[in-house]
């Protein structure tokens, strides 16, 4: 009230002593001990959830610019609360696209409130729902160790060392960066080719965007089970400066392929299926890629954003 009515910040006590009566406050649902001296942050709580009770609002639910939906009528849908609530904002911002379009809506209006939905949309998110990437409750996450490769097996024959099976594209592929991103997958497939191609362009940012500025290095693997071709080794060779015989590309790839494998381990090799498209590995986290997905490089994007928010933002907040 200070800082409002005299624009005057208080001090360092005054706000300790004003945020621990808050506190007290808030733990404390007993209304008649209330008086002027303490603030009303608990009446405000029971308030709302009075209110919240009174309408029939159930939780978990989203309430998305007056769209409600809970998380029974969302299972009623045959969806998951995300991915309707997902739904909704996107029926939204294409209100307000249409309503800035048609001259009802300023952009001047719009850049007044860049918390808002439309800002939200444009400026800090992403332009689309991936279920694979973003639905962890459908698609849950598994994880590995992205170490250095050894030849723990003592297998003979294996001529190439961590940095020639690792191989990251780009010119500063020898930096270390905030996220690390493993592609797995076969070149001589349709869909394989297409994620590869993806993660080719990702890694040179031809696309721009919020959600794109970060520091990521990309390498491409060749997925187990799945016998070297020339399409493979072409792709292989693309990205390396040495030149490789026929012969040693099917052995780089081969130990790609045993690399992959002990990444996985046996329990996950046990039911592995060689995939169509192949799989992503982003800071440890694997993402099965769909056989009905055919992957962009907004998707790469979109993963970035989607793990920065959820694991590196954080770090960043700590240290």
């Amino acid at each position: 009230q200070e800082y409002s009515i005299k624009g005057v910040r208080p001090d360092e006590e005054a706000i300790d002593k004003q945020l621990n009566l808050a506190l007290a406050d808030i733990l404390s649902f007993n209304l008649e001990e209330r008086d002027d001296f303490i603030s009303k942050s608990a009446l405000h709580v029971n308030q709302a959830k009075e209110v919240i009770a009174a309408k029939g609002i159930t939780c978990p639910s989203v309430l998305v610019n007056g769209l409600y939906c809970s998380l029974t009528d969302a299972r009623k849908r045959g969806g998951e609360l995300e991915q309707v609530m997902m739904y909704l904002v996107r029926l939204e911002i294409q209100a307000l696209a249409t309503a800035t379009f048609e001259g009802n809506l300023t952009n001047k209006i719009l850049d007044s409130h860049p918390g808002g939905a439309y800002g939200w949309i444009h400026r800090d998110a992403t332009s689309r729902y991936v279920p694979f990437i973003q639905d962890e409750l459908s698609f849950p996450p598994e994880y590995v160790v992205m170490r250095p490769y050894i030849n723990t097996m003592g297998r003979t024959g294996e001529l190439f060392t961590h940095e020639h099976i690792v191989n990251y594209l780009g010119e500063d592929n020898k930096t270390v960066k905030e996220t690390t991103i493993w592609v797995v997958s076969d070149a001589s497939h349709v869909a394989g080719k297409a994620v590869l191609d993806a993660a080719v362009e990702f890694s040179q940012r031809n696309i721009k965007g919020p959600q794109c500025v970060a520091n990521a290095r990309v390498a491409i693997l060749h997925p187990p089970g799945v016998a070297p071709s020339p399409v493979a080794r072409e792709a292989a060779q693309k990205f390396r400066s040495d030149h490789f015989s026929n012969s040693d590309l099917d052995r780089l790839l081969g130990q790609q392929s045993n690399f992959v494998a002990e990444l996985l381990g046996r329990e996950r090799m046990a039911r592995y299926n060689p995939p169509a498209a192949g799989m992503i590995i982003v800071n440890g986290r694997i993402l099965d890629i769909p056989r009905d997905h055919k992957v962009d490089q907004e998707d790469f994007c979109l993963l970035l954003s989607q793990e920065h928010r959820a694991r590196i933002d954080i770090l960043r907040n700590i240290f």
